[in-house]
């Protein structure tokens, strides 16, 4: 196979492993999988990651990455993080046999921002109930409740009834700013709310505020779950001491279409003329057109036959040239890798030559997504 992208499911259950490790014994993790889970692939990753007892449950973005998700055999649960329109989820239900409808229903956990929109959800409850998370938003109240909107519906929580609030949840944005002294107020804030139930309705909810980096900085208030996305897939370690080590788990694999030796003034793409330096380059495809485009990020390198080379000129589609001057050892077909844990082309080295940050890193995932998926088994790859 010539390009792919390959996932080690193996390093992937060391880290989940890894991580769960590292929480409070009875705290819970859930593996978020939105984005095709960063370009790993949404269904091939819940795959490998249903069978796994450290995972209670799925997080995705969106009611549509989680009617692809259960158009395979999963059985974990699912919350879906976005504000969803309840007749937009009903025009979708209505296209479901009743089978297929109740197994949706039993299975995704939907977020509620406010008290109107938990009174939406009761339109869904002709034969089933529907599990949902209220989502809280203390500080502008744009992603949530606030805290009025949020007393008006407390009297409902533990209450049994078609709409089931079966947890309560929110997002220290602060956290990814550094400022700390917001982040641990947020942190307060929310606890404070947690705790105030008594424990009896306690029992029958689950409360997480902290994602991946979060929980490692304030393992006291992991609460009953944990939220680990990148950092699950070795994306985003850092340098933080109180990190797990992980292992990025992701490889990006092009392929030479050509090599050949350039004349004195040649030019080979839209940059005009190579630099008088550059004698011979390969040709590189990825197959699709935005992989190359992030090798224009600050001194990009792929790796050919074990050796690191640099890119030259602009990126054309899904092709881009490598200056391979003095390696008469390359030629056609070989395979070019982009990204892999290697010192270099690490996505953690990308990360730092793109300047982009990791918030900033859709195309590159987006570029994956469009690339076949090999997922590794020891020595053996599938499909």
């Amino acid at each position: 196979m010539l390009n792919r992208t390959v996932i080690d499911s193996g390093k992937l259950i060391d880290n989940i492993h890894t991580i769960k490790s590292s929480l409070p014994e009875h705290c819970k993790l859930a593996a978020v999988i939105k984005g095709d889970a960063y370009g790993h692939g949404m269904r091939g990753i819940a795959e490998i990651l249903d069978k796994e007892s450290a995972v209670e449950m799925f997080v995705t973005a969106s009611f549509y990455e989680a009617t692809k998700l259960y158009e395979t055999n999963i059985n974990k649960s699912t919350l879906i993080l976005n504000r969803e329109p309840v007749k937009e989820i009903q025009a979708v239900l209505e296209r479901c046999d009743t089978p297929k409808r109740k197994r949706l229903l039993s299975k995704v956990i939907f977020s509620v921002y406010s008290y109107s929109g938990l009174q939406d959800y009761e339109e869904l409850c002709t034969d089933t109930t529907v599990n949902v998370h209220l989502r809280l938003d203390f500080e502008s109240g744009l992603k949530g409740f606030d805290k009025d909107d949020f007393e008006k519906v407390r009297n409902r929580i533990g209450v049994n009834g078609k709409v089931k609030i079966s947890g309560i949840y929110a997002h220290i944005y602060p956290a990814y700013s550094g400022d700390e002294d917001k982040t641990i107020g947020e942190i307060e804030s929310y606890a404070k709310i947690f705790n105030s139930f008594d424990s009896d309705i306690r029992k029958n909810l689950t409360f997480h505020l902290c994602s991946s980096s979060l929980c490692f900085q304030h393992p006291e208030y992991t609460f009953d779950m944990v939220r680990v996305g990148a950092f699950m897939y070795g994306i985003g370690t850092g340098e933080e001491s109180d990190k797990p080590a992980v292992q990025e788990i992701l490889s990006v694999y092009g392929t030479v279409l050509k090599t050949t030796e350039l004349k004195p003034g040649t030019q080979t793409d839209y940059s005009g003329k190579m630099p008088g330096n550059v004698q011979k380059v390969a040709l590189l495809s990825f197959g699709s057109w935005d992989l190359p485009f992030v090798l224009l990020c600050k001194d990009p390198v792929v790796r050919i036959r074990g050796k690191l080379f640099n890119i030259v000129g602009i990126p054309c589609m899904d092709t881009c040239i490598a200056d391979i001057t003095g390696n008469d050892d390359i030629i056609e077909f070989d395979e070019v890798q982009i990204i892999g844990n290697t010192f270099g082309i690490r996505f953690s080295d990308w990360i730092d030559r793109s300047m982009f940050g990791f918030g900033n890193c859709q195309t590159l995932f987006s570029g994956i997504e469009r690339i076949p998926k090999v997922y590794m088994e020891g020595d053996d790859e599938r499909r």
